[in-house]
């Protein structure tokens, strides 16, 4: 079947199939309400976009939303938003991954589309599609004039869906003795120190210069720490990783301890132990790490070694 006979089902002003018709008739008719979906995938602070093929029938050479596509007749938003992400990126997705935030409907001269919009957290690796996709990218702020290249009406409006979920929280390397650090101490110290009735002493104060130290902030105000020790050239340990209380549950911990992992491979880093406390140890075998031998006790808790090999 040639490209333009494709069969859309169309919908009506509430998304509702009331007939068929083929992709010429609904790219050239915009009383003819089709339905697509979009993906928009996201890692530390990023978004990933895609250049679109010359070959497209509509909006050539524009830079689009990460993963969009149509559905076919009778498939359903999430089906199709699976099937898009393995066409275009090569990727396989759990549909339980991506979270939906919403339809949106488009209208322009020649068409109107309604638009289920997902998200989903992926750092890669891609392999997309050079009928589909030129080239992708990753982005930190979209700023239309960098490019020679036009953006999509999606990419735009979609764009501050991500900004508002997920730039909320900014991953950031703090510096020794920064204000971020002193945050980052501060956090710690009320968290995990004073509960087991202890304070951090200026002696493990002057031995953080020794550290690496990452942080999530918001509205410039860490909620989440972690800091890594070198041990030798190839191996770290993961120490000190707090996520303030009021912003638990939502990830953080995870999103912190992979930034930071993601960093320390720039310096061939290659593996990672920690000491966990026992309540902690399913959030770290989530992650990958592994226990490795007899509980023992430090600050007075018991304690357990835990090892992770990074690829």
């Amino acid at each position: 079947m040639n490209g333009q006979d494709e069969i859309f089902d169309v919908v009506d002003v509430d998304d509702n199939v009331i007939g068929q018709a083929t992709r010429q008739e609904c790219h050239s008719d915009a009383s003819l309400i089709h339905r697509t979906v979009h993906v928009i995938v996201y890692a530390y602070n990023h978004l990933l976009i895609q250049l679109r093929s010359p070959s497209k029938d509509q909006l050539p050479n524009y830079w689009d939303i990460s993963v969009g596509g149509h559905l076919n007749q009778g498939e359903s938003y999430l089906s199709a938003a699976v099937r898009e992400c393995k066409e275009e990126l090569g990727i396989l997705v759990d549909d339980k991954a991506l979270t939906p935030m919403g339809k949106i409907l488009y209208k322009s001269d020649r068409e109107t589309e309604y638009s289920q919009v997902y998200m989903i957290e992926y750092s890669g690796p891609f392999n997309f599609c050079p009928n589909e996709i030129s080239k992708i990218q990753w982005l930190n702020y979209l700023v239309p004039s960098q490019f020679s290249e036009p953006m999509t009406p999606a990419l735009l409006k979609e764009s501050a869906i991500l900004a508002k979920f997920e730039h909320t929280f900014v991953f950031r390397v703090c510096q020794v003795c920064s204000q971020l650090h002193k945050q980052s101490l501060a956090l710690r110290n009320e968290f995990l120190r004073k509960p087991i009735g202890l304070e951090m002493t200026q002696d493990e104060i002057e031995m953080e210069t020794d550290h690496l130290h990452y942080c999530i902030t918001q509205k410039d105000c860490v909620v989440a720490s972690v800091s890594f020790l070198p041990l030798t050239d190839k191996t770290y340990q993961l120490r000190q990783m707090i996520v303030h209380p009021e912003q638990q549950g939502i990830g953080l911990g995870k999103q912190i301890v992979k930034f930071a992992e993601s960093q320390i491979q720039f310096l061939s880093v290659e593996k990672v132990i920690l000491h966990a406390r026992i309540p902690a140890i399913p959030f770290y075998e989530k992650l990958g790490y592994k226990t490795n031998g007899k509980i023992f006790i430090e600050v007075g808790i018991e304690h357990i070694n835990m090892v992770k090999h990074l690829k």
